[in-house]
């Protein structure tokens, strides 16, 4: 049975949470029930969803993902010597 990464199993979960947010949605609407709050949550959902998916190590912590961050500080110590 293979393993699935951190990264593909966090989209799995947020998938999961937006289907269900999707029928909720169905079903204010079939009930014309107005809630801006849960328009709100769909929407930070969605936007969580592809956020994640154009991450390529969305759950690897912050010291290893160094690479920009320590190119962006090469090149501002390097200005600040200047």
């Amino acid at each position: 049975m293979p393993r699935f990464s951190k990264r593909k199993q966090l989209l799995c979960h947020v998938q999961d949470v937006l289907v269900t947010r999707e029928a909720s949605a169905l079903l204010r609407d079939v009930l014309s029930s107005e809630d801006s709050d849960e328009d709100n949550l769909e929407e930070f959902w969605e936007y969580k969803y592809e956020d994640i998916q154009g991450t390529r190590y969305a759950t690897r912590l912050s010291h290893y993902q160094k690479r920009k961050n320590s190119l962006a500080q090469a090149t501002l110590q390097s200005g600040a010597h200047v």
